[in-house]
Order: C-alpha cells, then structure tokens, then sequence
C-alpha cells in the first residue's frame, strides 16, 4: 500500500491525502482540505496496479512543486532540529508537537530518546507507512536511526536510481546525512541528477562504488559526493 500526507502551510493551512486502495490497489484516493478538517475525498480508478503507482508519483511530484511537504510539519521546530540536529531536547519539543496530532513519529522520537528499543521497534512494525514503509526493510538495504529519523542509508545493491527520490520524499528521510551504494544496475546520468537534486540539505556526505564513468561529473554539482569506477 502506498499512502502519503501532504502539508501546506503558507497560503491557508492546508494538506492533501494521497493513498492507493482497493483490493489491487489500483484506486488513488485523494483527500484535500483545510488543516484541522475532513476535507474532501475523490477518487481515480485507474486500469492496473502499475498505472495507480505511476499516477501516485505524479500527483506527489505535483504537490511538492506547489510547495506541499510531505508529513505533519511545523517549519520552525523542524528548522530549530537541522540547525543543531544533535540537540536532543529540540527533538522532543518535536515530539510533543506530533502526538498531539497522533502522528505516530512522535512517540517513536521519545521511545528512541528514552532507550526504548522494543517499543521502537514496534511502533516501526506497526506504521509501515509513516515511519518503515517496505522498501526501508529489503534485504539489500540498512539504515540506522536516531531520534525518529534515519541518519544512513546503505545499499548493497541499488536496483533503480529513481527509488532514491522516494528515499528523499519520506519524512523518515528528512535528516539523513550518510547514503553509501556499493553496486547499481544501471548509472544513467539524469537518473541520478534528478534523484540527487532531492536530496535534504542534512545530506552531506554520498559514497558510490563502482559508479560508471559517466557519473563522474556529478562530483562537481553534489557537495559531499564521493565516486569512483
């Protein structure tokens, strides 16, 4: 299942709900309104599983470039966190702010400050879609976490560049500062310049082995960025 809360705070208060259902998963369901209301559901019933995919990603792609952020978000504490993101204590302030929404990452930041690994470990397990959506647990891939947020992520093995974009869009995803591929499949160039130019700003620091040669000048362009045949 796929599904993703949007955000917008500027412009009136606002969030976009976007989730794939029905028994195949071929219905996207898109709920919209002002922040604090039901708001409005209509729903796209698509012909098969791979066209709903494909029209999920478009209507996210969409609600990013209108300004949309992905999760229940509160800039200035966010902002407060990137400026200092070993600050323990702006985390929880964090926190406090998102049970109060029952965002579920909210108690998942206070279990993982309080050394609560079970309960960590269960909150993940239970919200596969706001905090460990299924690509976060395939066998080629690691990640560590800290505070309710990953800070690596490594893959073994990168199948597809364009699955870093979905990386980057997961609030999960919004203070990672290590990304380490050992091996991909394919090292199209433009590929990776969209999927890299998503990055957050907490990235600093991007390992590619065995990178074909055409990757190269993306060390130009990507701060941090470290390649080699």
């Amino acid at each position: 299942m796929s599904a993703l809360h949007f955000e917008r705070q500027d412009a009136g208060p606002s969030f976009v709900d976007l989730e794939l259902i029905g028994e195949d998963s071929t219905w996207l369901s898109i709920q919209h309104g002002r922040l604090g209301t039901p708001g409005i559901e209509r729903i796209q019933v698509l012909e098969n599983a791979a066209t709903a995919q494909l029209a999920f990603e478009r209507q996210a792609f969409r609600l990013e470039r209108k300004g949309f952020h992905v999760g229940h978000h509160e800039p200035s504490l966010f902002a407060a966190i990137e400026a200092d993101p070993l600050a323990r204590e702006k985390y929880l302030v964090y926190a406090d702010w998102l049970l109060e929404r029952q965002d579920p990452r909210g108690a998942l930041i206070t279990a993982m400050a309080s050394d609560q690994d079970d309960v960590a470990r269960a909150l993940l397990d239970a919200h596969p879609t706001q905090l460990r959506p299924a690509w976060c647990t395939q066998n080629t891939m690691s990640v560590t976490w800290r505070l309710g947020f990953v800070t690596t992520v490594r893959f073994e093995l990168l199948r597809d560049a364009s699955l870093l974009t979905r990386l980057f869009r997961h609030p999960s995803m919004q203070l990672t500062q290590r990304l380490h591929v050992e091996k991909a499949e394919g090292w199209d160039l433009p590929s990776w310049e969209r999927a890299l130019s998503r990055r957050p700003p907490t990235l600093k620091e991007i390992v590619l082995q065995h990178a074909a040669s055409q990757l190269l000048p993306l060390k130009n362009t990507v701060p941090g960025l470290h390649a080699w045949p």
